[in-house]
């Protein structure tokens, strides 16, 4: 299992141990990439080079396709065609850092380009408009149901409010379609939130293995694959537990 091995220092603090490996085991790869210097290495990655240090600190963990892209890379330039990682020890102790978003919530700093946070008791749980509210859900996604708990769920974050975070994440899961959940989760996305939008999803590690399929089949309808191969992984690591 890729779940042993001692922990370096440096990792940002409200990282979760499993976060922290998976950070450790990434950097590996990363340092196997065929470029030198941090800069070149997130050109060729095609992200920031701040979103990179992230990265290796575990204060974020990029989508599965990108980590695949990236083995792809180091393979294909390693002469041996040996890497110090296996694709598959990685993708699933993402998995497992992931389902642990939901304990190691930390508040933000700053939340960029976001309307002003609603009063937390205005919020509409997804599947649940409120009277007189009949604008098109065609239009952005503030003025749905998802887009408000979206909304409510960063202000919490923002404002260090973790409780209310786990509250409202644990009632949109209990009451919400597998539908409805998918496109809170697209919500989040859009608002820059990957870390709620893991959080969100992790949180319904025990549906039924029909809901896990519903809510797979809405990711991919939202273009959100990555996630939907997320849900299913840890439906089959669940099964099999």
């Amino acid at each position: 299992m890729p779940l042993t091995g001692q922990l370096k220092e440096g990792f940002w603090e409200g990282s979760s141990p499993s976060r922290q490996r998976f950070a450790s085991m990434l950097s590996k790869l990363i340092d196997s990439m065929p470029v030198e210097g941090e800069e070149r290495k997130a050109a060729r990655l095609e992200v920031h080079p701040s979103t990179l240090s992230c990265y290796r600190h575990a204060r974020r963990m990029p989508l599965p396709h990108q980590i695949r892209k990236l083995y792809s890379d180091v393979i294909r330039h390693t002469p041996t065609g040996v890497v110090p990682v296996k694709l598959e020890d990685l993708l699933e102790l993402r998995d497992i850092a992931a389902a642990t978003r939901v304990a190691t919530l930390a508040p933000v700093s700053a939340v960029p380009d976001e309307p002003a946070a609603e009063d937390p008791s205005t919020a509409v749980l997804p599947g649940k408009r409120k009277d007189g509210d009949r604008r098109s859900d065609r239009h952005s996604g503030e003025s749905t149901p998802a887009g408000k708990t979206a909304d409510v769920m960063v202000a919490h974050q923002a404002a260090g409010r973790r409780q209310d975070v786990l509250n409202l994440i644990s009632a949109t899961v209990s009451t919400a379609a597998p539908r409805q959940v998918a496109e809170t989760i697209r919500e989040l996305c859009r608002r820059q939130q990957p870390g709620l939008a893991e959080a969100l999803l992790a949180n319904g590690r025990k549906r039924s293995h029909a809901d896990v399929m519903r809510l797979a089949l809405a990711l991919m309808a939202a273009g959100l694959t990555d996630y939907a191969e997320t849900a299913m992984r840890a439906s089959l690591m669940t099964d099999t537990a």
